[in-house]
């Protein structure tokens, strides 16, 4: 067979180190004839010029919750069942399509500095994230409109968090207005964390898996897993890669029962299919986002894929105001 390279993107740091140790060496141990190069970070608006230009360097993508659904079509190929043996099957409330694959779940979680805490108290869901007077301290939140701001404040405004969408788009900005000076927006989830580390927020709002790197490494910060939100990566692969069969390959070996929860003994993020869940390492059982299940809130992707753009508008616009 003849050989072949294959270009995979993801998100740097930790995540993409895991990703490379427990898939991506293996699969290229198990297909000595396909290379896999990186390259990073995730980028969707790269992924749609080199589509445009007919000059597609991406094969296999790894991307957020909010890719890969009807609005992305045009520049996604569809996902091989013949291939992804997966590409049908999911945890509840993990929203496949046609485009693309679950690859890990993951808590979008709110975290706090326990040596900040008022005695004997912690913060027990939303609700208390934007109680200044109870738990006081700057609030670290992700500078983007689709990443759980709006969610999160609903709740707090005691939304019932199974009725959540369609969401009250300013009903969640006036709640957001009550803390909004004492946000310290971040943009990547590096910043996230550093924030907590640093100690320049209280109670930030991150991923469980960069929130569990720093704990390893001594920062005093817990998580907060009532009210997380479970959410998912999806590996995609952009329309005209050169190389779709490996392509759908790799993707097949990273999403398959037997090699998803390998990601486990690498960093906390959970497999998304129930055949998996079983080989997770159990040392880090308790770290990972699908032992909460009971807790856990879900994103509705598909309402945000109909109404990002009108309100990321307003979003932008609130926060210049």
């Amino acid at each position: 067979e003849s050989s072949v390279t294959l270009v995979f993107v993801s998100y740097g740091g930790a995540y993409q180190q895991a990703e490379t140790d427990a898939w991506l060496d293996p699969f290229m141990k198990a297909h000595p004839n396909i290379k896999v190069i990186q390259d990073q970070p995730i980028d969707y608006a790269k992924i749609k010029a080199q589509v445009d230009a007919g000059n597609v360097t991406w094969d296999v993508a790894d991307v957020g919750n909010d890719f890969g659904l009807a609005r992305n079509k045009d520049i996604l190929t569809p996902i091989d069942p013949k291939i992804v043996k997966n590409a049908k099957k999911a945890l509840p409330g993990v929203i496949q399509s046609p485009w693309r694959v679950a690859v890990i779940i993951y808590g979008s979680v709110m975290a706090y500095r326990t040596d900040k805490m008022p005695k004997g108290r912690v913060p027990r869901g939303w609700h208390d994230y934007f109680d200044l007077k109870a738990f006081p301290g700057k609030r670290g939140l992700w500078k983007f409109a689709s990443g759980g701001a709006l969610e999160f404040a609903l709740v707090a405004d005691g939304v019932n968090p199974r009725k959540l969408y369609p969401l009250d788009v300013k009903r969640a900005f006036k709640k957001l207005d009550t803390i909004k000076k004492d946000i310290v927006w971040w943009d990547t989830g590096a910043q996230s964390t550093q924030l907590l580390a640093d100690g320049e927020v209280t109670i930030g709002h991150s991923w469980n898996g960069r929130v569990h790197d720093i704990q390893q490494q001594g920062v005093p910060v817990q998580i907060q897993w009532n009210q997380a939100f479970q959410t998912q990566d999806f590996l995609v692969v952009p329309k005209g890669t050169k190389h779709p069969k490996e392509a759908m390959q790799l993707v097949d070996y990273m999403t398959s029962c037997a090699h998803s929860a390998r990601l486990t003994y690498y960093i906390t993020y959970s497999p998304p299919y129930a055949c998996a869940l079983s080989h997770v390492d159990p040392k880090v059982k308790k770290d990972l986002p699908t032992t909460y299940n009971r807790k856990a809130l879900y994103f509705n992707d598909r309402w945000w894929d109909k109404h990002f753009a009108a309100v990321d508008k307003q979003f932008q616009s609130w926060l210049q105001s």
